[in-house]
């Protein structure tokens, strides 16, 4: 199958501040530990995308491989280091994506019905390879974000809401497969995917509560599905490995919180398997951006500002 006629989106990163519009886009093998405690699938128990999509975003993928590291400017490390986040609205979504709080950083994502599969990422990454790497700074780093489930699926209609108690409807009321994800993902990735479906890429998913790590079939078994009202969180700590044959390492430790409190993680090195995910691209070797992959009716509120982070374990110094 050959690739989309479309070119990549092109990994120029918008100055501090400003988000246009436009999406434009080893260490030694680690020791035999079994496999993680959840087990994987073929399938995903929620909503599945169709076998068309899935060839077309192997060859997209093909057609363009992970980009090197790009060598910010002093502002936009600036911006980056202040959570100073812009969302992009990617081609084709059907929705709204708009600024709620310039102080804080939240913004707010809504997709209609109809939506199809659509990442939603940020201007700039929020790890820079080149200047936040353990191995450069000899210090560990960690990204962070939330998001606030606010509906999952139609809104119901006015003449059902005292009935139902509340103005919106969950997924299993609504007749539209919908769903959220959060995750991060190397450049550049298919804006039709969510993440962790692709190489590059880790996410969360909401209809199942599987974890994707690279992953094209049905995730692994991780946390239960996102309801309507819950804040869950993603994040990375990047740091130096304690012990290395070869010199230094980098450790990668994914963790989850839900309305702020830790909910789960593991370990990139250590807890995949080797069979269904792949960490290309995700131990810090490459930048990563914030995502936010969203499909059918959904509203959620994205923060970047830890001043609000219902989170308070995370170490904006580290």
């Amino acid at each position: 199958m050959n690739p989309p006629d479309e070119p990549p989106p092109a990994y120029y990163p918008s100055p501090a501040g400003q988000g246009s519009q436009n999406f434009d886009y080893s260490g030694p093998e680690p020791p035999a530990y079994p496999p993680p405690p959840g087990l994987s699938h073929d399938i995903s128990s929620g909503a599945n995308a169709t076998h068309f999509d899935s060839d077309n975003a192997a060859a997209w993928c093909r057609a363009y491989p992970l980009t090197a590291p790009v060598r910010l400017r002093a502002d936009q490390l600036q911006a980056i280091h202040s959570l100073y986040h812009t969302l992009l609205t990617p081609p084709n979504f059907q929705g709204s994506i708009r600024l709620l709080n310039a102080t804080s950083r939240s913004w707010l994502v809504e997709s209609l019905p109809g939506c199809k599969d659509t990442l939603v990422q940020t201007a700039l990454p929020s790890y820079s390879a080149i200047a936040d790497s353990p191995l450069v700074t000899e210090r560990a780093k960690t990204i962070y974000f939330e998001v606030r489930v606010i509906r999952l699926g139609e809104r119901i209609p006015h003449s059902n809401r005292s009935k139902l108690g509340g103005i919106f409807s969950h997924a299993k009321d609504s007749p539209e497969e919908c769903g959220v994800a959060l995750g991060f993902f190397a450049p550049p990735y298919p804006p039709f995917r969510l993440p962790g479906w692709q190489r590059g890429s880790l996410g969360v998913h909401s209809d199942d509560g599987r974890r994707y790590i690279g992953n094209t079939d049905g995730g692994v078994d991780f946390t239960a599905p996102f309801k309507v009202g819950e804040t869950l969180g993603l994040g990375i700590t990047f740091a130096l490995a304690q012990y290395s044959q070869t010199g230094p390492n980098i450790e990668a430790e994914v963790f989850f919180t839900r309305d702020g409190r830790k909910a789960g993680g593991w370990s990139l090195v250590r807890e995949t398997d080797a069979v269904a995910e792949s960490i290309v691209g995700l131990m810090g070797e490459n930048d990563l951006f914030p995502s936010i992959g969203v499909f059918g009716p959904v509203e959620v509120e994205v923060n970047f500002g830890e001043r609000d982070w219902l989170y308070r374990g995370w170490n904006s110094t580290a």
